[in-house]
């Protein structure tokens, strides 16, 4: 499961990151690699799918023979062997469920007056619920959002939607984010072990943090305008009881001096290579 909560910023959530230069790693690094696979490296490749999981298969047979060019519709037998098999994954039609509430009047026996029959509040907006998730995704998710949203709704589900009302969708994802993203933040503080990292984020020019807290079956982001311990403070109290897995940066060795820490394994291989590289250079 997955959670963004609001800002801890001034500006809500941020905006796209700025586009980073090469790591020092990489500027140290003189020796220039091919493209492709490096030697030594294992390569990766689709598996077949179970043929009970194949939704149909279409069987080929030659038109005719490589070598004497005898049409096999006058001559021709299986050979036996087993077929070559090609796997071609696709995407499935999507057509959007349409439900139609018609709300009939019914006339009063007693007085003859008409009465119409109230739409439910589920049917009182035309953009259901899981159309709302999708749009909102989509809304608050992708460059120049509202436009791709809207798009890919009307080309995957052939659903009409107008730019306002893939905004609205996102307001009312908005609308519904808080509460479970308060109960995960609460969560936070009695987990066993929590892995806990930090990047640089912007919006518009302005500098702001992306944390990511990672429990055992939910990871917690949190966009902020500090990279500070009063943000560890703030989700996961004054004192944490669990693990902390973490890297080396001096705000997390303060906050959790008298805890349990991990440190990241990943940094020091990096580390490491970095010695080995420049013993090479």
């Amino acid at each position: 499961m997955v959670c963004w909560t609001q800002s801890r910023g001034p500006d809500g959530l941020a905006g796209t990151q700025r586009e980073r230069g090469r790591t020092s790693c990489a500027k140290r690094s003189s020796k220039k690699r091919t493209a492709g696979g490096q030697p030594g490296h294992a390569g990766h490749y689709r598996n077949l799918v179970e043929p009970s999981e194949v939704s149909k298969i279409l069987e080929l047979l030659p038109e005719q023979c490589n070598r004497c060019a005898l049409a096999f519709a006058t001559g021709g037998v299986l050979s036996g062997q087993p077929p070559q098999r090609q796997q071609v994954v696709n995407v499935p039609p999507v057509k959007a469920f349409v439900t139609e509430y018609q709300c009939h009047k019914l006339e009063c026996l007693n007085c003859g007056q008409a009465t119409r029959a109230a739409l439910p509040d589920e049917a009182k907006d035309q953009i259901g619920p899981n159309s709302d998730g999708v749009g909102g995704v989509l809304d608050g998710g992708l460059p120049d959002a509202a436009p791709s949203g809207a798009t890919m709704l009307r080309a995957s589900n052939g659903i009409d939607i107008s730019l306002g009302s893939t905004q609205k969708c996102w307001q009312e994802v908005s609308k519904a984010v808080p509460i479970p993203c308060q109960a995960l933040e609460t969560k936070l503080s009695s987990e066993a072990v929590l892995n806990v990292d930090e990047t640089g984020w912007r919006q518009n020019g302005e500098k702001r943090w992306i944390w990511a807290i990672v429990g055992n079956s939910f990871t917690y982001y949190l966009v902020s305008a500090s990279r500070g311990g009063n943000v560890l403070v703030e989700v996961l109290g004054a004192v944490f009881s669990g693990i902390l897995c973490r890297d080396r940066w001096a705000v997390y060795l303060k906050y959790h001096k008298q805890g349990q820490s991990q440190l990241c394994w990943a940094h020091l291989k990096r580390n490491l290579q970095e010695v080995l590289d420049q013993g090479e250079s």
